[in-house]
């Protein structure tokens, strides 16, 4: 006969090991493309008040760069999942096939992030930034001193290695000319770039970025010049990303994090059982993600 633990016991065990599997499976792109902001607000603002000014000779009174007043509002939005256990499960000591379900529901919690993200990512298409364009735009306007549009959204050349190649490198031509508003370059490092990438370009993308020799035998300049990361969420075949992350204290994206993690147990006490001897095991948590800085992403569409 099998022993029945009491609901404290099973309760707690059941918390511990889905925050242990948490913890295990918890992937780490979110903090290395955005800008983790911690808050206890529903929504946060974002007053981008233009880009702080160059250093210049001083050669009379200070030149006042008068900042502006575009903004970014980012939502924070309630997220959760729930599964259900037969109760007599527990006393049947069923305990290895719910601990089975157990990390496996961690580890889709652990990812959520991740997929919150890549979903931002693939609206930015549409998502309006700062300036009131879509992030990913042909045509980001004029601001300050600037002479020009900003392009980012980049026409490719192809799917090949060869294409993905040459389009990786009229995205580093876009990251080293995109100008601020004092129509000066907008960063000047370009040193660590992260492809995003659907499945179906993965073998490609391996060959551009890694192979020390590429196909017409000569040593492989973009050998190690991107990092990759491959997302079963993006579903157009033939499009992706470049991010530049070169810049350690600002990145293209940010997230917010308003309530972490939490897990809901009911039904472990018998007084809870209504129609059916069921347990419920749900978790929420609460978070916002949105595209920031266009000058530091590129989409290339084939």
């Amino acid at each position: 006969m099998a022993l029945t633990f009491s609901p404290d016991i099973i309760r707690g065990a059941m918390n511990a090991l889905f925050f242990q599997k948490v913890i295990q499976s918890a992937p780490n792109i979110v903090p290395v493309c955005c800008n983790i902001i911690n808050t206890n607000q529903g929504y946060v603002e974002f007053p981008h008040l233009g880009d702080v000014p160059q250093l210049k000779e001083w050669a009379g009174p200070r030149k006042i760069t008068s900042l502006g007043h575009a903004k970014l509002t980012v939502r924070v939005l309630p997220y959760e999942a729930t599964v259900a256990f037969d109760r007599d499960h527990f006393d049947d000591d069923q305990m290895g096939a719910i601990n089975m379900k157990l990390s496996q529901f961690a580890a889709r919690a652990a990812n959520h992030p991740v997929k919150l993200f890549i979903e931002t990512l693939i609206a930015a298409t549409t998502t309006p930034s700062y300036d009131g364009v879509a992030f990913f735009s042909n045509s980001h306007p004029i601001r300050g001193e600037q002479t020009a549009v900003t392009d980012n959204l980049l026409a490719g050349a192809g799917t090949t290695v060869a294409n993905i190649v040459s389009d990786l490198d009229e995205a580093k031509v876009y990251f080293r000319r995109v100008r601020d508003e004092a129509n000066e370059p907008f960063t000047h490092e370009v040193s660590k770039m992260l492809i995003i990438a659907p499945p179906e370009l993965e073998q490609a993308m391996l060959e551009a970025l890694f192979a020390p020799i590429n196909a017409a035998g000569a040593t492989n300049m973009y050998q190690g010049a991107a990092d990759l990361w491959i997302s079963g969420y993006l579903t157009d075949v033939n499009d992706w990303y470049v991010l530049n992350l070169s810049e350690s204290q600002i990145k293209p994206f940010v997230f917010l994090n308003r309530q972490p993690l939490q897990v809901a147990i009911s039904g472990l006490d018998r007084s809870e059982w209504t129609t059916n001897k069921q347990v419920n095991f749900g978790v929420d948590y609460r978070a916002g993600c949105a595209p920031t800085l266009f000058q530091l992403a590129a989409k290339i569409v084939n």
